[in-house]
């Protein structure tokens, strides 16, 4: 039960956000950490994952380019048919996005890219 709390308390923690107000601008930092799966050949695993970004805005606010990293440590402990392994990930990714269909706050936004990733453990 306290393994549950915990848990539920870490959730709701790292799922509030700030928000704030900025200037427009054509670049832009992002960050990321969330709860991530990983299945490959070898091993099966849950973890968490943290990822460090850039977005450059190439035309018209409509194409953008996104390079990014991204680290996860993963265990399997989550999941019931898994070994106990514990494995790290690292990845570096570039992604295209284009919106596609663009309505007042909406958009439809379709992107493609390339991942490279490393898992040890």
């Amino acid at each position: 039960m306290n393994k549950l709390l915990i848990t539920f308390t870490f959730l709701l923690l790292t799922s509030w956000s700030i928000c704030y107000g900025q200037e427009f601008s054509k670049s832009s930092l992002k960050y990321a950490t969330g709860i991530g799966a990983s299945m490959g050949k070898n091993a099966e695993g849950l973890g968490l994952v943290f990822s460090v970004g850039y977005q450059r805005e190439i035309w018209k606010d409509r194409l953008r380019l996104n390079p990014n990293m991204s680290f996860g440590y993963y265990s399997g402990k989550g999941i019931s048919d898994a070994p106990d392994v514990y494995f790290n990930s690292v990845s570096l990714q570039t992604n295209l996005y284009v919106d596609a269909v663009r309505f007042k706050a909406f958009s439809l936004v379709l992107g493609t890219g390339a991942l490279v990733n490393n898992s040890r453990g």
